[in-house]
């Protein structure tokens, strides 16, 4: 969760300067879909690490086991008390293991999900800075919203030219 967030605040930041200082241009397109679509894999990446480390029940041997054990068994011999502790150690080993392979399991796919959202905020940062974007004026000119279309060509020359500032 701390890399995703860190992971975050990097790539915003690559999409703040992809965008400039003028802050005219709105993330849209591809790069809107990219950026939303890597928000829901950290947020998948997120929910799976939070699954990974919920306590989970392995096999032990219970307090009122053990009572009885020491209550019916305590003169047996050495031998077979060591064989009885043994049993019950391997038990609870073998019980670990299960939970702890279903963790890891979690974890990867965990990891997995959030190199997915990276490479999803790369690709968004990549289409910012390749295409860029037009500005505001000329997307709501494009809307067509009468108080921007004068802006949009006093800057732009006309309607034809909003790509290309005079």
């Amino acid at each position: 969760i701390t890399t995703s967030s860190a992971l975050v605040t990097v790539l915003t930041g690559a999409i703040a300067i992809a965008i400039g200082n003028g802050a005219t241009q709105n993330i849209g397109g591809a790069s809107a879909a990219f950026v939303a679509l890597a928000i829901v894999a950290f947020l998948v990446s997120a929910v799976l690490a939070l699954v990974a480390n919920l306590p989970a029940d392995t096999k032990r041997p219970g307090v009122d086991d053990l009572r009885r054990f020491v209550a019916t068994r305590w003169g047996d011999s050495p031998d077979i008390a060591s064989q009885k502790v043994a049993d019950a150690q391997l038990d609870a080993i073998a019980s670990m293991r299960t939970v702890n392979k279903a963790k890891a399991r979690f974890l990867s796919y965990a990891i997995g999900t959030e190199i997915v959202a990276v490479a999803l905020l790369g690709l968004a940062t990549l289409f910012l800075v390749t295409q860029g974007g037009a500005p505001a004026s000329c997307r709501d000119r494009d809307r067509g919203r009468p108080e921007t279309m004068q802006t949009s060509m006093a800057v732009y020359g006309s309607r034809e030219e909003c790509s290309t500032p005079r």
